[in-house]
């Protein structure tokens, strides 16, 4: 298992950015490649963007993405709908044009309380994705909670299990 912090977090230099989070998300699956036989990603929230970047650019064996979302852009526009956040944000996270390059199977938690990312976000990204997809609702769990649930762990462990 091996995690790593955005650039600018957790003792971690740099600035986080998308192109740097994809970059980095690049050369970690380069790195571990070279030592493993298989490598599968997993991106909660934010890290989903970089997790499906991965998983379009590469060979991931497989792919979780827990409690993913379309496009920051689009979490943001309906937040704050009052203010022009298209000419805001630096970088929009944008998970639904990599998506159609994702080959590996693919499994979406969505936490059905999440008040920060709609479930319609999953709905939308698992359409878009190119291979074999699942989605897992937790129904009452929000968006921080998700991995708390006995659901989550019983169908990560079926998830990685099966052939």
């Amino acid at each position: 298992l091996y995690g790593i912090n955005y650039r600018g977090y957790g003792g971690s230099t740099g600035r986080p950015s998308q192109s740097a989070l994809s970059a980095d998300a690049l050369a970690v699956f380069d790195h571990v490649r070279a030592r493993h036989e298989t490598v599968s990603a997993i991106g909660r929230s934010l890290g989903t963007a970089p997790a499906t970047y991965l998983a379009a650019h590469r060979d991931v064996d497989r792919l979780v993405l827990i409690t993913p979302f379309e496009s920051i852009l689009k979490v943001a526009q309906r937040r704050y709908p009052m203010f022009p956040i298209a000419w805001m944000l630096k970088d929009e996270y944008d998970n639904l044009a990599p998506a159609a390059a994702v080959r590996s199977p693919v499994l979406l938690f969505v936490a059905g309380h999440d008040r920060m990312i709609r479930p319609s976000h999953a709905q939308n990204l698992r359409q878009a994705m190119a291979g074999p997809t699942q989605t897992i609702l937790i129904p009452d769990a929000r968006h921080y909670n998700v991995t708390g649930f006995d659901e989550f762990e019983d169908n990560l462990i079926r998830f990685f299990t099966r052939d």
